[in-house]
């Protein structure tokens, strides 16, 4: 589980502490970006992105097919999240709420194989 303060407590929210599933944590808004945590709804946006040479040009182990994404994207889940509590977002257009990429720091734990990203 994770957590974020609202702010002060006020009349009408006295408790400013609320409690997240990982899988509806908005990490941070933009004027034009959302980025949250990923979930496996997010698998067919990220495997056409890492599937894109031109995506991936800069990333040792090169594009990746549709289950090397999805075992990249299980990880990430597992071990970034219920693990560490960070780890990748996704990237959400605001105004269309389309998925547009993945950002964030690697968590400082290595991964054998050929999905690490």
């Amino acid at each position: 589980m994770l957590a974020r303060r609202l702010g002060p407590p006020s009349p009408s929210r006295p408790d400013p502490l609320v409690i997240l599933r990982a899988v509806d944590a908005v990490v941070l808004e933009t004027e034009r970006l959302i980025l949250r945590h990923l979930t496996m709804d997010d698998l067919d946006a990220l495997a056409a992105l890492y599937a894109d040479p031109e995506v991936r040009c800069y990333f040792p182990e090169g594009k990746l097919t549709y289950d090397e994404t999805r075992d990249a994207l299980e990880w990430i889940i597992e071990v970034y999240y219920d693990r560490h509590g960070y780890g990748l977002r996704a990237t959400l257009d605001r105004e269309t709420r389309a998925r547009i990429g993945r950002c964030g720091r690697p968590s400082p734990v290595g991964r054998a194989g050929p999905a690490w990203t």
